[in-house]
């Protein structure tokens, strides 16, 4: 696990040699109270249109889609039952 010197977020990276695998934000990002987890990404080829259909299937939003810039688009959903992950389209 390794911080990137160029992202002042102090996001911890997890790696398998030279492949992110994973990743860590800093605790003080975390709303009181919350407690530790993971959550699991997919890769998505259009964030947009995927949140979408979830939304139409019943998922709701935690976030909506959302671009970080030089990293790639993201949304965060949960399932009808609850069970919260990501979609991600990647920068590169």
């Amino acid at each position: 696990m390794q911080a990137d010197p160029k992202d002042k977020s102090g996001y911890f990276h997890i790696k398998n040699g030279e492949r992110f695998i994973g990743g860590m934000p800093p605790s003080a990002h975390r709303k009181p109270g919350t407690p530790s987890h993971w959550m699991i990404y997919f890769q998505s080829d259009d964030v947009d249109a995927t949140a979408a259909k979830a939304r139409e299937l019943g998922a709701s939003l935690h976030l909506p889609p959302t671009t970080m810039e030089g990293v790639g688009r993201m949304s965060v959903i949960a399932d009808p039952q609850g069970a919260v992950f990501a979609i991600f389209k990647s920068a590169r």
